[in-house]
């Protein structure tokens, strides 16, 4: 009987280092994916731009540091150069335009800003966030740099150089 109990006790263990791992593995070459911009279309990776760095932000409306991150990628938009941006959200469509048009406001309609709905959460799936906001910096389908968290506009423009 003290035997079985180790063993579960063990097992169990074993399963959540295992998992707790893969959780954190990051993505290192962009992935599949299929998410739904605002007009209702597919977008996928074959639309990406080859000769542009692209920046992924995972966000949710009401979170604070998505927030602030938004404001703050806004008020240096102009510094990034030849850059596209993805700011994809599982939240619905009505609150991804109000976050876009209050805190994106900035960046909000620029033809390299593209925000993008995820309603398979196909992202959590794929790119395997920790946190919001989560920051993918990627150049011709490699990641330059991943950001957890609210991060500093300065890292950001830094991994697009």
């Amino acid at each position: 009987m003290r035997f079985k109990g180790i063993f579960i006790c063990s097992v169990t263990l074993l399963m959540v280092s295992c998992f707790s791992v893969m959780a954190q593995k990051t993505v290192t070459v962009l992935p599949d994916f299929k998410f739904v911009k605002m007009d209702g279309t597919l977008f996928t990776k074959t639309q990406l731009k080859p000769q542009e760095k692209s920046i992924f932000i995972y966000f949710d409306p009401t979170c604070e540091h998505c927030q602030k991150e938004a404001d703050e990628i806004g008020k240096r938009y102009n510094d990034f150069k030849n850059v596209s941006f993805y700011l994809i959200s599982t939240s619905p469509k009505t609150e991804v335009n109000t976050f876009m048009q209050t805190y994106g406001k900035k960046i909000n309609g620029k033809k390299n800003v593209m925000p993008l709905l995820d309603p398979n959460r196909e992202f959590m799936i794929k790119f395997a966030p920790t946190q919001y906001p989560a920051i993918y910096v990627y150049s011709q389908g490699k990641l330059i740099k991943y950001f957890s968290g609210t991060t500093n506009v300065n890292e950001i423009l830094a991994a697009t150089k």
